[in-house]
């Protein structure tokens, strides 16, 4: 299932009037059976929630496949989400306990070698910041260069560090 917080996928349901709720539930269903091991035709399940009894059935099946991958009573859950509105928040529920069992919430945690990476990260951009601040003296020192010359009579002379 990708990371997606269980107030956005409910809000996703909302916005696209429903459409996403399908492209949710075939994800879910399907983690939820790899976790298991369980075996399902999840496309015809997932087809089937178009046909208002059978929909009651596919989403008992779910919540119950669920409830073995999250320690919950499918049943329960199943009940309430046969309440219209009450079924966007077993949405929103269901997905917030698989962030919360599996590490995706809404704020990404990081790993040590990431946290690794965003310190290396920090030092390139240290890097940058003094070297712009160098190239920013160079060229003052260019100018004062540049203003010498342009006060003396003759050739021009350039002066370069390496």
């Amino acid at each position: 299932m990708k990371k997606i917080g269980g107030f956005l996928s409910v809000a996703l349901i909302l916005v696209t009037f429903g459409l996403f709720f399908f492209y949710w539930f075939y994800v879910t269903y399907k983690d939820f059976l790899e976790e298991t091991g369980g075996k399902a035709n999840v496309l015809v399940w997932t087809i089937l929630q178009i046909v208002p009894f059978v929909s009651l059935y596919s989403n008992y099946k779910f919540l119950n496949e669920g409830g073995k991958v999250l320690d919950y009573d499918g049943l329960v859950y199943w009940l309430i989400s046969i309440i219209p509105i009450a079924n966007l928040v077993i949405i929103g529920v269901v997905q917030s306990k698989w962030n919360k069992k599996f590490g995706k919430g809404d704020v990404e945690q990081k790993s040590e070698s990431e946290k690794g990476k965003i310190s290396k990260d920090e030092n390139f951009k240290d890097k940058v910041i003094d070297g712009v601040k160098n190239k920013t003296a160079d060229m003052t020192k260019l100018k004062e260069i540049s203003t010498k010359n342009k006060k003396r009579k003759g050739p021009a002379v350039y002066e370069f560090e390496f």
